[in-house]
């Protein structure tokens, strides 16, 4: 149980106070927003941030760690886009998300945002203890699960290569031929051979490798660093980051558990320039791969301001919140945690490729719900392709008394973290469980089916394969003993 220390009660009611101190500041803006309410919320966005890394920096919270990533995800794609335009780091765009549903939906999308997220660290504050993270010298029994992790790990690479570079292939096609909508919809399978089966399991194949040389830092990086640069390659052809986000984090959070490496002013040069590389990512999406394809890169690179134009272009999930609170409660009721219970049936089902809990998918996916004719036609309109959102869907569930959901939310979080740190003398659970941490933060600006059926999947076959491995060396040993 986290002891609740005076340090923590502080930085609560620090908390508080700059939440009472917000509403009174947008107090007006709440009842009928006015010009230059978008620069109003910046203000009140940026000094949450300051908070937030205030509360970072008091409680020593690890900076490369599954709370922080889902922390950043969630501000980035909720709150980063207000910042930018409040803040005139843009020129205006009366089509972006933040201004398409009009301005008083958006503030209220935001300021339920910024609370939520608020609320997140409150109960990563509540509910942290300090878990020491240390690596056992190795042993012989050690020796045998590192040797276990990588044959595992190899043999899935092997089975799983082949099959990821043929989808990326098609995706990269794709893209040449109809540009960046045509990623979200190309033709991965093989002669009619879905690949999802193969290509889910590629990355904890990488994870299980780079887990069994725990005890070796330079073979570690060899594998990362390649690992890395291929996706970041891929992410150029492809416009598609947000995948390679999500990829790369669980690989850093693996390496930096591991060897605790000091942050250092190299690594952050190492952010920018993959902030800035990103950047260039998302200017892409709107080219096709021609003859000009290059010359229109070279632009984009002296031209390209990394983080604002991050944020201003992942900013725009925000949509999600406003339009679930467009919906609910004046056309809908409240779910009150049946999205939970749909959400498990919905994604076993659909990964089983039955259609058994098809029914439930107006609970389970909001977008779903949205196209409901009920919802009205200016929301049956926009959800063609429309992505998630972790808030929305407490909103959908909750409302305002997300706060208290997202008070365990974050305790889920800390939890998963200290497994973790638990498992870091098993490579093999280490790989598997790191693994989900892409699913968790595919949630933040996903839906709850993103978090089921392929994180159940992945454990149940590894797990079913590391524990054959276990029985035969447990047998051989005894075979030995006997001898």
């Amino acid at each position: 149980m986290a002891k609740l220390t005076g340090k923590k009660i502080s930085l609560i009611l620090l908390g508080f106070l700059i939440l009472v101190l917000m509403w009174r500041y947008l107090y007006f803006d709440l009842n009928g927003v006015t010009n230059g309410w978008e620069h109003r919320m910046a203000i009140v966005s940026i000094i949450l941030v300051i908070y937030y890394i205030v509360v970072w920096k008091i409680l020593k919270f690890r900076l490369i760690s599954p709370s922080f990533f889902i922390l950043l995800s969630m501000w980035l794609f909720h709150v980063s886009l207000v910042v930018v335009m409040g803040l005139k780091l843009h020129e205006y765009n009366p089509y972006i998300m933040l201004y398409r549903y009009g301005n008083q939906n958006s503030f209220n999308a935001l300021f339920f945002s910024n609370v939520v997220i608020t609320f997140y660290v409150f109960g990563l504050i509540l509910f942290f203890t300090k878990k020491s993270s240390t690596v056992e010298e190795t042993t012989s029994e050690d020796l045998v699960e590192t040797k276990i992790c990588r044959g595992i790990g190899i043999t899935l690479f092997f089975i799983t290569v082949l099959p990821m570079l043929y989808t990326n292939y098609a995706q990269v096609t794709a893209k040449i031929a109809e540009g960046y909508s045509g990623t979200m919809s190309a033709d991965t399978a093989f002669h009619g051979i879905p690949l999802g089966w193969f290509t889910k399991l590629f990355l904890p194949s990488i994870l299980l490798i780079m887990a069994s040389y725990k005890n070796n830092k330079r073979k570690f990086l060899m594998i990362m660093v390649p690992i890395i640069t291929y996706y970041t390659i891929f992410m150029f052809f492809t416009g598609r980051k947000g995948n390679t986000i999500q990829t790369i984090a669980p690989i850093l959070v693996m390496y930096f558990f591991y060897f605790k490496p000091k942050v250092k002013i190299v690594h952050l040069a190492l952010v920018y320039g993959g902030l800035y590389i990103m950047t260039i990512v998302t200017q892409t999406r709107k080219m096709s791969v021609d003859t000009n394809f290059w010359d229109q890169v070279k632009y984009l690179v002296l031209e390209a301001n990394p983080i604002v134009d991050m944020m201003y272009e992942m900013g725009g999930t925000i949509k999600a919140v406003i339009q679930m609170q467009l919906a609910v409660p004046d056309t809908g009721s409240f779910l009150f945690g049946l999205t939970y219970i749909s959400g498990i049936f919905v994604s076993i089902s659909d990964g089983l490729k039955l259609s058994i809990a098809t029914p439930l998918n107006h609970y389970a996916v909001f977008a779903d719900y949205l196209s409901l004719p009920e919802r009205g036609a200016l929301l049956n309109s926009s959800v063609a392709s429309m992505g998630g959102s972790s808030i929305a869907e407490w909103w959908w569930n909750f409302g305002w008394f997300s706060i208290i959901f997202v008070l365990l939310f974050a305790k889920l979080i800390l939890n998963y973290e200290n497994k973790l740190i638990k498992l870091l003398n098993n490579p093999t659970k280490l790989a598997i469980w790191c693994s989900f941490l892409y699913y968790i933060m595919r949630y933040t600006r996903g839906y709850i089916t993103d978090t089921v059926w392929d994180p159940l999947f992945i454990y149940c076959f590894i797990m079913v394969i590391y524990k054959y491995c276990k029985k035969k060396v447990r047998l051989k040993n005894r075979d030995q003993s006997y001898e």
